[in-house]
């Protein structure tokens, strides 16, 4: 979590912007801040829009060495998508939930074939979309109160965001459990199932990204990384097109 997001600003406002996703260029970093705290960062069409269109204008920035995730608040990265924004969708017949997940697909695959180290925080809560933002990220850092889990199956649905690819890459039957289940695990049992890289002490984040911002790559000894690509990569893959609906 990050209750550091006065300096961040989104687009259209100036610092302390109440916007529901904050961007920050901070020296050689892209910083994002998730900021709905009280409904735990939960993803609406908005944010994942905006989500889209910032990394893709990052990505084409040579100026940008490496981005950052983060969720605003005490409670956790994000509890993912606004679940009852999907509902009334559905109950009202239009099409607004699909556009939700059409953008928010969008941008998990841009994460995960993003060309410049993408960084997560993964602290408190991350659930659903939330690890569709993270766990394909190219360093994912968990802390000491990470509760991870895609509880989706509770609500009838499967897991989604692209996490069954990871799932069914997990040792043994523990993807099978978490994906049935929905259980929540902790920081190191989302290591243990190849969900995050490491796990750090959340009052380091902002030092890492003070390194980050220098330019500087940092990868913790401890972190099982094939991942995760220091120095900045060469452009070998071209980011997700942004996603179109009817």
């Amino acid at each position: 979590m990050s209750d550091h997001t006065s300096t961040a600003s989104d687009p259209n406002g100036g610092p302390g912007s109440d916007a529901p996703v904050l961007f920050e260029r901070r020296g050689a970093l892209g910083r994002v801040v998730l900021n709905r705290p009280k409904a735990i960062n939960a993803l609406t069409t908005p944010m994942v829009t905006a989500l889209h269109e910032q990394l893709q204008a990052w990505a084409d920035d040579d100026t940008v060495r490496a981005v950052s995730l983060e969720g605003a608040g005490p409670k956790g990265l994000c509890a993912g998508g606004d679940m009852r924004a999907v509902r009334e969708s559905a109950l009202a017949g239009d099409d607004a939930a699909m556009t939700f997940f059409t953008r928010e697909y969008a941008v998990d695959g841009l994460v995960a074939r993003y060309p410049k180290p993408f960084v997560a925080l993964m602290d408190g809560v991350v659930m659903g979309g939330g690890v569709g933002l993270s766990a394909f990220g190219a360093l994912r850092l968990v802390t000491g109160s990470t509760r991870f889990a895609m509880p989706e199956t509770a609500i009838g649905f499967f897991p989604d965001v692209g996490v069954r690819y990871l799932l069914a890459r997990a040792p043994g039957e523990l993807g099978t459990h978490l994906a049935l289940t929905g259980s929540p695990v902790d920081g190191a049992d989302a290591i243990a199932a190849g969900f995050a890289d490491a796990q750090i002490d959340a009052a380091t984040w902002e030092g890492l990204l003070d390194r980050l911002a220098a330019g500087r790559p940092w990868t913790p000894p401890s972190a099982r990384c094939p991942r995760a690509r220091w120095p900045r990569p060469a452009r070998g893959s071209t980011p997700a097109t942004p996603a179109t609906t009817r």
